[in-house]
């Protein structure tokens, strides 16, 4: 009688799970987003995240992802499966997980985050219906700078 090794999926799962070791998608501006002014991108977000000066805290990347934390482990629990079924990739997966929480983050931003703009920011938007001025938006930058980068065990 003979014995045959008969690999179902274990070598491929092996695999993955390397991969995954130290392995993430990062969601946000990225800090080497320029805007058109050439200012950093991340540092405009940042003091719009964290407030700065006399600008008001108006996050949308922190509450994005506490409003949406029990969604975001159903996502995770739902790719970890894919993958280990073999319908997926750990770089596949942490991409999908990135570009649901980009949206998530985009969706936020465009809700009109509190507080309302100041008058005098208002003022300042001349040959502009100032009723349909949403905070954080105005040129359009920051929400298009939003973007997610897959790191593969730990390395870009």
């Amino acid at each position: 009688m003979s014995v045959q090794d008969i690999d179902r999926g274990w070598k491929r799962i092996r695999a993955e799970m390397r991969k995954m070791a130290g392995s993430y998608t990062k969601v946000g501006v990225q800090s080497d987003a320029k805007r058109d002014d050439s200012a950093n991108a991340a540092t405009v977000a940042a003091v719009h995240e964290f407030g700065g000066g006399n600008v008001p805290e108006r996050s949308f990347l922190r509450s994005t992802m506490d409003e949406n934390r029990e969604s975001i482990k159903k996502l995770v629990a739902a790719e970890k499966d894919a993958i280990f079924a073999g319908r997926s990739t750990v770089e596949r997966s942490l991409g999908l997980i990135g570009a649901w929480a980009v949206a998530k983050v985009q969706a936020k931003i465009r809700s009109r985050i509190p507080p309302p703009l100041a008058p005098s920011t208002l003022a300042r938007r001349k040959n502009k219906d100032k009723s349909s001025v949403v905070p954080l938006i105005d040129t359009g930058q920051l929400i298009q700078s939003i973007r997610q980068v897959v790191v593969m065990g730990g390395r870009k």
